[in-house]
């Protein structure tokens, strides 16, 4: 075991800057068993131990942040929401790096994907304790999904990408060691883009992983 791993703990960006055109509704504040799909996913985080979880916000930011200081979490802007997503990942690991300089690595987990469960990041984290450097990635069934783990070793790859297609296109070039990691939560793949994916909400508290 890598010691100088297990005696850090990672951090969490939360991805919520996105139009939510698709949707019609701002996702970061849709509502699920009494609490924002923002609260479930920090609540994934929380549980999981992890304390340093950072929003990132544009679209409508003001309402987004709102919710995110009523949660105690801390958050950035990024300016440049509208060039997509990648625009996000890069603005929440330069303020990371800045707010938290011995983070190991992060979790990056898109608002819209509230549901993992704790299981899933503690799993997570104990491969990366084991393979450091390598960017982890939980599958189920052979499908990738998330969270990504992105150890900081890996940062300055990720902030210089230039390449096509994100973090995806990143993640595919091998210009960063990846190894998928497979995982039996089921929510790992379920994200909630169309008002018709409402209909997958969990039903009561229960329900959640």
């Amino acid at each position: 075991m890598n010691q100088a791993l297990s005696g850090c703990k990672p951090a969490a960006i939360i991805l919520a800057a996105g139009f939510s055109s698709r949707m019609g509704l701002l996702k970061p504040l849709l509502v699920a068993n009494g609490k924002t799909f923002l609260a479930h996913a920090a609540q994934t985080f929380l549980d999981a131990g992890i304390s340093t979880i950072l929003v990132v916000t544009g679209h409508q930011a003001p309402l987004v942040e709102a919710e995110a200081r009523r949660l105690g979490l801390l958050y950035r802007r990024n300016t440049h929401y509208a060039e997509g997503m990648y625009t996000s990942i890069c603005t929440g690991i330069e303020a990371l790096a800045s707010i938290s300089p011995e983070v190991p690595g992060v979790f990056l987990l898109p608002v819209d994907i509230p549901f993992v469960a704790p299981d899933t990041i503690r799993c997570l984290w104990q491969h990366a304790v084991r393979l450091p450097g390598n960017v982890l990635v939980p599958c189920k069934s052979g499908m990738s999904g998330h969270p990504p783990y992105l150890p900081r070793t890996q940062f300055a790859s990720i902030l210089s990408w230039r390449g096509p297609d994100g973090l995806q296109g990143l993640l595919a070039s091998g210009v960063v060691p990846v190894a998928a990691i497979e995982v039996s939560d089921a929510a790992i793949l379920q994200d909630y883009d169309n008002p018709e994916d409402l209909q997958f909400l969990p039903a009561n508290k229960s329900d959640l992983p």
